[in-house]
Formats: C-alpha cells, structure tokens, sequence
C-alpha cells in the first residue's frame, strides 16, 4: 500500500476526527459542561460578550500553556448552546436577556483542537476548508443565512511553526477567506502569545466597509487574585452586581482622577465600592495570603480538582488532605518548564531555551526585590546585553512568565527590576513549604508581594489604556536620588508614581520623609520634573520593532486626546496626577483609602491597601 497525499489535502484526517471533537451534534445541550463548573473567571465573561455582541468576526485568545484555555472554551460553547448555562452564571437581568438570544444550535458550532494529533497539521489549510465545509455541508445548515456559526481553532501554534524551508504556515489568509465567503462565520483562535496571532492578522485581508478592523486578540494571562476569591467565596459571583464590589466602576473612577488630578475622588469610589462588597477586608486579606502562596497555575489545578472551593484548602495546604499539594506544584512546574522549551524557540529563536529555565529559577532562588544590574546577568548567562534584552526577556515577556520592568528616564540604565509574573510558579521552582511561604522569610515574602503588585499594575495599564497606546503594559521603576519608586505606570500619557510601604502608614512616613527610602524617593518623583524626559518608542513593544500599520495607528492616538507629548518617534510623559502608597496593612474598616495632602510633596499621595487595589482587575 503506497502513502496516499489525498488523505491531508482532502482533509480526511480531521474529518474523520470531528465528531468526536464535537459531541454536541449528536447529543445537543446535553454535551454541554454546565455541572462541571462552580465559578467561572473573568474572562470568560468579556470574551462571551464580545462575541456575542461586537462586530468583529475573528475574537485571538493569547495565554500561555496550562492556564485553561481550551477550559474557556468548553465554558464557551456551553454558553453559546445551553440556557440552562446562561441561567446559572449570570445574574445581570440585561445581559442574561442578551445571552439567552445568543444561543444558537449545537449543530452551528465547529470544535477543532489542532494539538491534538500531528495528522491534522498536515497541509492544515486544506484541511480546515475540507473540514469546514463538511461541517456546513451535514451539520450547520439550520437557519445558517441568519444564525451565525462558530468555529473554533485551539492552539494555532500547532501549525504556525517554520518548516525547513523557513516558510510558515499561512492560516490567516485562509481565515480572512473563509470570513470573506460567508458573513456569519465566527471564528475563535487560541495560542500561546498574542505575537502568534496579532502580525499574521494584521496583514490578512481582514477588513471591510462597514469596519476598521474585524479581528480582535485579546490575552488571558494566570488566574488573578480577584479570580482567585472567585472561587473561594461563591458569594462574589452569586450576589448582585449592585451588591458587589464592582472593578469596572473603580477602574473608571481611577482613570478619571488620572484625567483630572482629583484623587479624593477616587479615594471615595473605592471605599464606597468596598463598602459594597459581600466579603470582608480581613476575609480577602486571608485569602491573598494564600494566593500568595499558590499562585494562578497551581490555584487552577486545586479549582479542577475541587479543593479550590470551601474548606477543603486549608487541610491540603497543611498536607492533611487527601490532595498531595506538593505534588499539585511540581506538575504545574514541570508543565511550566515544558513550555519554556516547546515555545520558546517558537517565539524569538532562541538558541538555548534552557536558558530561560535558567533564569526564572534564578529570580525565584535570589527573589530580588530591588533593582538588578545587567551586567550581573549578562555574566552569570554569558550573554550580551541585546541578547538577554530582544530574546530572553522578549521570548519570556510573550509567554507572560517573567517580565523585565525598566528603568524610567534613563536612556542606557545599568539596572533592571525581574518579576516572576506568578507567585506559586517562584515557590514551586524552590520546592517552598506551602504551609509556612509568607512566615518563613520576609525577603520572601517581599518578592512575592512586589512581583503579584507588578503583574496586576501591567494587567491594569493594559485595561485602562488604549490599544495603540505606545505606553500600554509599561511599568517602570524610579531610581532617584534617596531610594527606588517600585512601580510607574503610564495611563493615557501620565505616569502614576507607586511605592509598596507594606504596613506604615503616610502619616509617619511623612514625619520621617527626610530619610533615605522609597517613600522619599516618591516625594522626590512628585516634587520634580522627572517625567519631562521620560519617552517611550512609538516603534517597539515588548523589545520587538511595530509593524508600519500599528506605528501609524499608535502616531494617529497620540496625536488626539493625549496627556503625553510626541516628537518624531519617541513618546514623552505626561505630568503625574498624584502618588500611590500601597500597604499591607487593613486599612479603616469604613475607609481603608485615604488621601494625603501636605507640604511633603507636591501633589496628592492616594494610601490603597493592597487588597483593595488588586481588585482594580
């Protein structure tokens, strides 16, 4: 018997696959995962909404391996296919309404997992037309003239790989074709990095006269600490909206005082907010402890195996538990270290993938929480400077598994500040005691605050700054004269000095303002003119050079309604609206966030709770 082509360029291999990938067809509403879920994370929520309600016919979810997206997924198509669903997770009366009027059959919904066999990666646009059109052929031709279809493709990275010809292959031209043919098409791609999918769909033909654009990525990073209580208050979901903390009024009350200067304000919102909420300071402060401890990937594995809900965490977390908790943390590392190999030459050719192993574990054995110099890793990794920049912190930046913050206004800074984006990742690299993290050592304990504060800061620019803001995701640090600012990120142009004090308070710090430390080094940020220096590049992101289409689109921004200030390619800050002073600490139980005004500093310093400030995303 000879090798028969016709198999991959006639799509038999996927074809003859797809009912299993799909078993709604057969057994309707029924296949759905409703019983399987207690509570859902956030973004599941935007990526339902967007789906159903925006114009775009191309929704790129970017996250890196072991996060749960194909789980995402599955909570999708059950959304998308089971009122019953829709009844048990939604509780804003509008947009139930909206989401039952979205169900469509089951039969209008195309599941393919690329990774699932290396068969289906051969010729894979081939085999995605073959398979589609078998798919509207014998299953989705109810009402389809009207009712739209949803194809989803998991994993795009599996056929996005160079062959030996240094070639790719070339799905988005296929998409941007199969969304041409037929209107009510929606497609859902997932992969690792959004620069998997954002450059091929930036120059397919995926436009047309009634939109700019009709793609749109969006990314799904680890399990966040608002996500995180998700799971152990079953209250945060289940309360009304009105009775609830809401993040999305706070966030639009943080970027109005940014606007305006008027950080009182915002102080107001957050405690009214917090005032709101159905679960206690203390009890959430409790519970950052232990996110603290277990972190987004291995908090996702104890919520698959049930213990992430109700009381059973405690005993696990003690090693009582039937769970073997250090088992639970080496899987998440192993997986996490796989991906680091797989996908990192698939991102930035790096040459030895190891190396990025390397380097995480260093930060988690050194856990610094100050600045770096980077001829202190140019040397330990025998590298240059470029190297560790472009492809170490530029690979390990896309996989959102460490990320370098920067030093503001400085043009060649000798020093870097390196964060482990998730704390259970940094204790699983050391094999910590999950039952004594936090107590054990208070350098420990400082690294991982600093480094959890650092990725929700950059989660928070992203959510509050435009697309093509050339500062978006852009956290820096301030070396001034007296001390280091931990954290500086930009919001519409201006930049938001944050010092982390732990648990003193303004008031003290002020009468000692004249000693050397970060909050004299934040009154010094807010009594100068430090960010009247401070540029950004309007063609680089993440150490890679813009595409001419997004450098145009970011020029066009900054040119409008802008707080900074663009000269030729480089982007200035704005002036600071006001300073922010995190702690540890619970605050007022009325009025945990307060705002301070003094002769100290020059404008307002705004105390946030760190508790109370995570919940911003």
């Amino acid at each position: 018997m000879s090798l028969d082509p016709t198999n991959a360029e006639e799509g038999h291999y996927l074809i003859q696959r797809l009912s299993d990938y799909n078993p709604w067809w057969e057994q309707g509403a029924g296949a759905a995962a409703t019983d399987e879920f207690v509570s859902l994370r956030s973004d599941f929520y935007g990526l339902h909404k967007s789906i159903i309600t925006d114009e775009n016919h191309v929704f790129g979810i970017a996250g890196p391996d072991g996060i749960g997206k194909t789980d995402l997924l599955r909570q999708l198509i059950s959304a998308l296919i089971d009122p019953d669903f829709v009844e048990k997770f939604y509780r804003h009366p509008g947009f139930r309404d909206k989401a039952h009027e979205a169900v469509v059959p089951p039969e209008h919904i195309l599941y393919i997992p690329l990774s699932a066999t290396p068969l289906i990666q051969i010729q894979a646009p081939a085999q995605l037309r073959a398979a589609i059109d078998h798919f509207e052929t014998h299953y989705c031709h109810s009402g389809s003239e009207t009712t739209p279809s949803y194809i989803i493709l998991d994993d795009l990275g599996a056929i996005t790989p160079g062959n030996g010809r240094g070639q790719r292959v070339d799905w988005a031209t296929t998409l941007a074709d199969l969304v041409t043919d037929n209107s009510t098409r929606r497609f859902v791609l997932t992969a690792v990095s959004d620069s998997q999918l954002k450059p091929p769909l930036a120059t397919a033909d995926l436009t047309s006269t009634d939109a700019d654009e009709l793609a749109t990525v969006s990314s799904m990073l680890p399990m966040k600490f608002t996500d995180f209580a998700r799971f152990r208050f079953r209250e945060l979901e289940t309360t009304a909206s009105d009775n609830r903390f809401s993040a999305s009024k706070a966030r639009a009350a943080f970027a109005e005082a940014v606007s305006t200067g008027n950080a009182t304000q915002l102080a107001n919102r957050l405690n009214t907010e917090v005032e709101n909420a159905v679960v206690s300071g203390t009890d959430l402060r409790r519970e950052l402890s232990n996110y603290l401890t277990i972190g987004g990937f291995v908090g996702l594995r104890l919520a698959a195996a049930g213990v992430l809900t109700g009381d059973q965490l405690a005993p696990v977390l003690r090693g009582r538990g039937e769970l073997d908790i250090n088992a639970v943390q080496q899987r998440a590392l192993t997986a996490f270290r796989h991906m680091l190999r797989e996908r990192g030459p698939e991102l930035g050719a790096v040459e030895e993938p190891a190396g990025l192993e390397r380097l995480c574990a260093l930060v988690a054995a050194e856990h610094p929480s100050t600045s770096v110099q980077f001829t202190t890793l140019t040397d330990l990794f025998d590298i240059d400077r470029r190297t560790l920049r472009r492809k170490y912190f530029g690979v390990l930046s896309k996989l959102y598994a460490l990320a370098p913050s920067p030093e503001y206004d400085n043009l060649r800074p000798r020093s870097v500040r390196v964060y482990l984006r998730d704390p259970g990742i940094a204790n699983a690299f050391m094999n910590r005691d999950l039952n004594g993290v936090l107590g054990a050592d208070a350098d420990v304990e400082a690294a991982l605050s600093k480094s959890v504060l650092f990725d929700h800061t950059v989660r928070l620019s992203y959510l509050l700054n435009d697309a093509h803001d050339p500062k978006r995701g852009v956290v820096k640090f301030w070396n001034g004269s007296v001390g280091e600012i931990d954290f500086i990120p930009k919001f519409n142009g201006r930049p938001v000095p944050m010092y982390w004090a732990r648990q003193r308070n303004v008031s003290n710090l002020i009468d000692q303002r004249n000693q050397p430390g970060g909050f004299a080094a934040l009154l010094e940020f807010l009594n100068s003119d430090a960010s009247a220096s401070e540029r950004d590049s309007l063609d680089t992101a993440r150490y890679e050079t813009m595409t001419e289409t997004d450098i145009r689109k970011r020029r066009d921004y900054v040119t409008n309604d802008y707080h900074g200030t663009l000269d030729g390619d480089e982007v200035y800050d704005g002036e600071p609206p006001f300073g922010v002073m995190l702690t540890t600490d619970h605050g007022d139980s009325t009025a945990p966030v307060t705002v301070h005004e003094s002769d100290g500093a020059a404008r307002p310093i705004v105390r946030i709770p760190q508790w109370v400030y995570l919940r911003l995303v």
